[in-house]
């Protein structure tokens, strides 16, 4: 990235005659923007969001080149470049003062949380506050249907997420680019799109080709087009470095075999602003991230990681090792099996049908989960909101419930006392078992809510 700076730097003083004076002050732009660069870098910024913001600092220096001699021409086309790079350092200015802010006040909720209800509750406020800020810097330093079933559809609906006009054609876009490529060898498909704001859909097809089309709603250049790179088994998808003047919106269109995507050892999509929606593509390992967009889908199976700082994640069905966080919005997944870890810090986390081990975590949101097949345990924690469990009917539970603000109810308050029960609640606290072994370990803990358990 610095000799991009310094090539950048170095354009715009192609056209002023090469006196000692501009030589100097070429030299001293290179060297603050390097210093400068180092500086971002060094807070926790990705090296492209460094360098948008560097060349978004340079700002207009049209009449300093006059002054040297450059001509009229080139002093538009350099504003011009400059006003590009501003918009782009407002835009990741923004980001940044969200994400501090949010890492700021979850901060101050944990304080605040061990503060008023004392030692007992003080180390999860604390570790909650942690794994909220660990989310934020994970993803800042982080390298973002037409045929789909009736049930996604649903999920999709009522979390917002909606791609296309009422025709079905992608609104204000059209197709710039296509490509196809044989399958034959490839095992991994890896789309890096982070310089870019586009959106991505994934779809299955019956033809043999992987097919790619790029919609835009302006034309690019040549060079602004995806660039396509076949390295052993692995199909790697990127953007140039030539993002001057490239249109503002996009998406990605990717069509998979049917029976190439079931095959595939892994599927990774990571873009920097744009929603991600893919149907049941089966890959082995499967690694979808953006900074700010929204991530749904149909099924993902095997290891799973979703990750996005500004979005909602909403998926029919997941099943595996599976990884889910998002910094700012909701989950809602229909069916998951397997082992689940969800993660938001602010947000509602909704699973309709759990089949194994959960671990659910929300600094400031509900959480909802109903068991229909219990595995080993379910955990689950929040700052600031409710939790509501249901469990199957005839298994034997081993509960611990705490909340600092709020109501305990379960599904034991009614049960008569006998050999088969072990179980007491006070105040704001309730332990037991319940039934016979093994035990489905059930640990809830909430600073501000109300929990809930029932059969």
């Amino acid at each position: 990235m610095k000799d991009m700076i310094k090539s950048a730097i170095t354009d715009l003083f192609e056209n002023v005659p090469e006196t000692q004076e501009a030589k100097e002050l070429q030299e001293e732009m290179i060297s603050n923007a390097e210093e400068k660069y180092e500086d971002l870098i060094q807070r926790g910024f990705t090296e492209e969001q460094s360098y948008t913001m560097v060349m978004g600092s340079i700002g207009d220096i049209e009449e300093l080149l006059a002054e040297l001699g450059a001509q009229s021409e080139d002093g538009k086309e350099g504003k011009a470049k400059s006003e590009y790079w501003e918009k782009q350092c407002e835009y990741w200015k923004w980001q940044g003062e969200f994400f501090e802010k949010q890492a700021k006040n979850l901060g101050e909720q944990a304080k605040n949380f061990g503060q008023q209800f004392g030692q007992q509750f003080e180390k999860e406020a604390n570790d909650l506050g942690q794994q909220a800020k660990a989310a934020l810097n994970t993803f800042l330093a982080s390298d973002i249907f037409e045929n789909v079933s009736n049930s996604i559809k649903q999920i999709i609906s009522d979390v917002g997420i909606n791609f296309q006009s009422d025709d079905g054609n992608y609104k204000d876009m059209q197709v710039c680019n296509e490509r196809k490529f044989a399958t034959d060898g490839i095992t991994s498909i890896v789309m890096e799109l982070q310089s870019s704001p586009v959106d991505v859909d994934v779809q299955l097809t019956t033809d043999p080709e992987i097919f790619i089309q790029e919609f835009y709603n302006k034309d690019p250049k040549e060079d602004q087009l995806l660039q396509y790179t076949v390295a052993g088994k692995q199909l790697k998808i990127h953007y140039g470095s030539n993002m001057i003047g490239f249109p503002r919106r996009g998406i990605i269109r990717v069509f998979l075999p049917e029976g190439f995507a079931g095959s595939l050892e892994e599927l990774k999509i990571l873009t920097a602003s744009g929603d991600v929606k893919l149907e049941d593509i089966g890959a082995a390992k499967q690694v979808i991230k953006t900074v700010s967009g929204d991530i749904c889908g149909a099924c993902a199976i095997g290891e799973v990681n979703l990750g996005t700082v500004s979005g909602d994640i909403a998926f029919e069905a997941v099943e595996g090792e599976v990884q889910i966080r998002t910094a700012s919005g909701d989950v809602k997944v229909g069916k998951v099996v397997g082992k689940t870890n969800v993660n938001t810090a602010s947000g509602d986390v909704k699973i309709k049908e759990a089949q194994g081990d959960a671990v659910l975590r929300s600094a400031s949101g509900d959480i909802v989960c109903d068991v229909t097949q219990a595995g080993e345990k379910l955990e689950a924690s929040t700052a600031s909101g409710d939790v509501s469990f249901t469990i199957p009917e005839g298994i034997g539970v081993e509960m611990t419930l705490k909340t600092a603000s709020g109501d305990i109810r379960t599904f034991c308050d009614c049960l008569s006392t006998d050999e088969k029960v072990n179980y007491v609640k006070n105040g704001k606290r309730a332990v037991g078992t319940i039934g016979e072994e093994p035990y489905f370990k059930i640990n809830v803990s909430t600073a501000s809510g109300d929990i809930q358990v029932s059969r």
